[in-house]
């Protein structure tokens, strides 16, 4: 039952439907509707059990979630705003999806063998159903158009192609990418893949990568490959992994000005380069456009720095932090950084310090990446996105608990 649990979250999350003709929010969040009623009654169902080390874990998550209710409350008393409460929802939504995803792994005996499967299997149906977006054929092009929508998507006969997969947009695509990207890279590490495959995969991420359009997963893939190689202490590898990056840089350059079908998207990231390698991080000049919404948005968490607002009005942040401090304000950081501030001080005398996996390793690459890509959009409440920093670390959680039992012996 649980193997067959997961299996259809994984659907739900990585190749999750999108359809136009049901408009915009049921489209964005019928999948999450979805999840939560096989949420409830699987609750009902499935065993329920947790390692005696994760128990802090578990009072840690609620007790944030329940703190959290301060600033949500005040701020609706307040303004009145019914939008605070749907963010709260989401941040409920996601400790249920975080001991759902648990008890479900716990549940799974052999599930080293199933989560590559899952992982490699939804990625090469996501490629296929992205090249079917690219070039948009007849009869097959439409279904997949019904199925997973087209705002923003532009095929290669439009010159300026953007592709999305099954995400919502390309740059929450770009975010899963990335999330793949340092999973090959886990797994190039410990070995637990062949060169060939490999470079196959890292090929075909690439492409994607570069049709999604989006510039902040290609600084997402830059982070994460240095958060991996440093992390190994493999210095050469980072001196390598730099001149390869160049030349990428330039093989873009040079293919954006030979290809017509492809020169405008490529000309995003050679433009972005250029500007970079002209006059340095210069973000207004990066983004121009980007940068007015932070300013706004910054000024308008000023105006109530301790409790937010509890709305963020019309113009969208493109920051994940901003929207944050906006909702729930400095009240509602301490509410996050308090208890798991406690707990991670508490985690040291319980940690095992084992040979690290492929999942850590894995995550020490997403992790830093996702916070510095979520400076360039709302990805902390975005169901879709979120999804893939919950898998991951309940992946990492629960092999590192694996590997105590075999030194400690056993749950309690």
């Amino acid at each position: 039952m649980s193997k067959i649990l997961l299996v259809i979250t994984s659907i739900l999350f990585f190749l999750r439907p999108h359809p136009d003709f049901l408009g915009f929010f049921v489209a964005t969040y019928l999948g999450d509707l979805t999840m939560f009623s096989i949420m409830v009654y699987s609750l009902l169902v499935i065993p329920k059990k947790i390692y005696y080390k994760h128990k802090l874990l578990l009072y840690t998550s609620f007790m944030s979630m329940v703190m959290l209710l301060l600033p949500t409350v005040i701020n609706f008393y307040i303004t009145g705003y019914l939008e605070i409460w749907v963010d709260y929802g989401k941040i409920v939504y996601f400790v249920l999806l975080f001991w759902f995803l648990y008890l479900l792994l716990i549940n799974i005996k052999a599930y080293t063998s199933l989560i590559p499967k899952i992982i490699n299997g939804t990625f090469l149906i996501i490629f296929i159903i992205s090249i079917v977006q690219l070039f948009d054929p007849p009869l097959v092009g439409e279904i997949i158009k019904k199925i997973y929508g087209t705002v923003k998507l532009r095929t290669i006969w439009t010159g300026y192609p953007r592709v999305y997969g099954t995400f919502f947009n390309a740059n929450w695509f770009g975010v899963y990418l990335v999330f793949y990207f340092t999973w090959l890279n886990g797994n190039l590490m410990y070995k637990t893949i062949n060169i060939r495959k490999y470079i196959i995969k890292i090929l075909l991420t690439s492409i994607l990568l570069v049709l999604s359009g989006s510039r902040t997963a290609i600084i997402g893939v830059i982070i994460a490959s240095f958060c991996q190689l440093i992390d190994r202490k493999q210095i050469k590898n980072v001196l390598i992994f730099s001149i390869f990056a160049m030349l990428i840089f330039l093989i873009i350059g040079y293919f954006g000005e030979s290809l017509d079908l492809l020169s405008r998207t490529l000309d995003r990231f050679v433009s972005t380069f250029n500007i970079f390698k002209e006059e340095g991080l210069v973000m207004h000049r990066l983004n121009p456009g980007r940068w007015k919404t932070w300013l706004y948005t910054y000024n308008k968490f000023i105006e109530n720095p301790i409790l937010g607002s509890g709305y963020v009005g019309d113009i969208i942040p493109h920051n994940s932090y901003l929207y944050f401090l906006n909702m729930f304000g400095l009240i509602g950081v301490l509410c996050i950084v308090i208890p798991w501030g406690v707990y991670y001080y508490s985690k040291k005398r319980l940690t095992y310090n084992g040979q690290c996996n492929v999942v850590k390793r894995w995550k020490r690459g997403f992790v830093p990446a996702f916070l510095i890509m979520s400076l360039t959009a709302e990805f902390f409440f975005t169901t879709q996105v979120v999804f893939l920093i919950i898998f991951i670390y309940v992946l990492g959680i629960f092999n590192f608990q694996l590997e105590n039992e075999q030194y400690e012996g056993g749950m309690e």
